[in-house]
């Protein structure tokens, strides 16, 4: 179910505090209707010359509930200040002339259609309607939310600077340490052996123990067997899966066993004064280095252009294979042809890589399936035409530099939340705000 979508808009307003006459109209008798003045809209508020109308106010308190609130005047209050800052953060981004395009725009909408489960930006369109909210007035909350993100960062970057030694710090701290605790998801079942139990009843226990197991050797699934065995309620119902738990919330017992197994592999049934306990390890991080493979390579990369078509690329491309099969130097023939400016000055070469999301897929695939020191056929990616050579490959370990990645998110976070604060609060404060209603003041 989509969160409601349809979250304070704006409504950009050109009219001023004022009111209009109605035309006149003639009855049926032929007199006259008296003028009437209808208040359409007011300004409640200057920002740095900007207005704040009261239909902009009324917009943005119909998204809040007012029923959680004691007092109506102090939400009106509250709404206007976060109307203020809005406005003022807005302008500073005009100042800055950040914006968001439209295609940044369409990205972040199919983006939220997919984090809310939809599969394409119809269905949003469809699901903010629904809800009684118009999707021009939602997509462009969007843009506004995006700018001010945007002039967010811009402003407060250089404040995000986070040392080695804070990261040493924090990863010797009691919280930083969690990071580096191991991580467990084990699947359990119980079979339990009650304190009077007589012989008989024990050697039913192991009997139904061993079963279990041998149906899970043969690829029974886990959580038909967690069902079908597992005496514990709770754990039947959820098919044995105690789901990813640090090593602090799991039993000593249960990390003892799961640090002796690999990543897939089942226990054989484990004896216990209480009961029988079989387990399997799912997986689990921070018990084994964290392996990474990386492959250090060379290309010459050509693209399409206003002059070149795909076609022509892809000829271009056969033609300089042919050259390399024919024993040219392929460090020449990069530094003739290729059109990838940074591996073109090194050669062709490129800094060991990882083929992790950044990397793009058919790229990484080809990478994956040739042979060391050997130019690979022309490889077409959403770069261009490439021709690939692995020049070698490693398995890094990458443990204490994942423990660090994790930690300096960690710290950026809890520093941009600080500093979120303290420039919101600097914008306003050095703002030129008048606000036009007593009572509001």
């Amino acid at each position: 179910m989509i969160k409601k979508l349809v979250i304070a808009f704006i409504i950009p307003l050109v009219l001023c505090y004022h009111a209009i006459t109605a035309a006149k109209f003639i009855d049926s008798n032929d007199k006259p209707i008296p003028k009437q003045r209808v208040l359409l809209d007011r300004v409640i508020a200057v920002v740095q010359n900007k207005a704040i109308m009261m239909s902009d106010l009324e917009n943005r308190m119909k998204q809040i509930d007012s029923s959680k609130v004691a007092s109506p005047l102090d939400l009106k209050k509250q709404v206007l200040e976060s109307l203020i800052i809005e406005n003022v953060q807005l302008q500073r981004a005009q100042q800055m002339g950040i914006s968001i395009n439209d295609d940044q725009l369409a990205m972040a909408l199919q983006n939220i259609a997919k984090g809310n489960g939809l599969n394409s930006v119809n269905d949003l369109i469809n699901k903010v309607e629904q809800q009684g909210g118009k999707f021009t007035e939602f997509r462009e909350t969007i843009r506004k939310d995006l700018i001010i993100r945007n002039v967010c960062m811009a402003d407060i970057q250089s404040e995000m600077q986070i040392s080695d030694n804070e990261i040493k710090d924090f990863l010797n701290s009691p919280e930083g340490k969690k990071i580096t605790e191991p991580d467990f998801h084990l699947g359990y079942i119980f079979i339990p052996i009650a304190p009077s139990a007589t012989d008989i009843d024990k050697t039913a226990a192991a009997n139904l123990a061993e079963e279990a197991y041998k149906k899970l050797l043969q690829g029974a699934a886990f959580t038909d067997v967690a069902r079908e065995y597992s005496k514990s309620i709770t754990l039947a119902q959820d098919g044995g899966d105690l789901s990813w738990k640090k090593a602090s919330q799991l039993p000593d017992f249960f990390v003892e066993q799961a640090k002796n197994m690999k990543n897939g592999e089942i226990s054989k049934p484990v004896s216990k004064a209480n009961g029988y306990h079989l387990f399997k390890l799912f997986a689990s991080k921070g018990i084994h280095p964290e392996i990474r493979q990386e492959f250090q390579i060379r290309h010459i990369l050509l693209k399409t252009s206003v002059i070149q078509t795909e076609e022509q690329v892809k000829d271009n491309i056969n033609k300089i294979k042919q050259r390399l099969d024919l024993g040219e130097d392929f460090v020449k023939l990069a530094k003739e042809f290729s059109e990838d400016k940074l591996s073109k000055l090194a050669n062709g070469d490129s800094n060991w890589i990882a083929l992790d999301e950044t990397i793009p897929a058919d790229f990484a695939k080809a990478v994956q399936s040739i042979d060391k020191n050997v130019p690979s056929n022309p490889v077409k990616t959403e770069l261009g035409w490439h021709i690939i050579e692995v020049i070698d490959q490693r398995q890094e370990d990458i443990t204490q530099e994942s423990y660090k990645r994790i930690a300096y998110e960690l710290l950026a976070n809890q520093r941009y939340d600080r500093e979120v604060q303290a420039w919101m609060q600097k914008l306003r404060d050095t703002a030129s705000v008048e606000i036009k209603l007593d009572e509001l003041q």
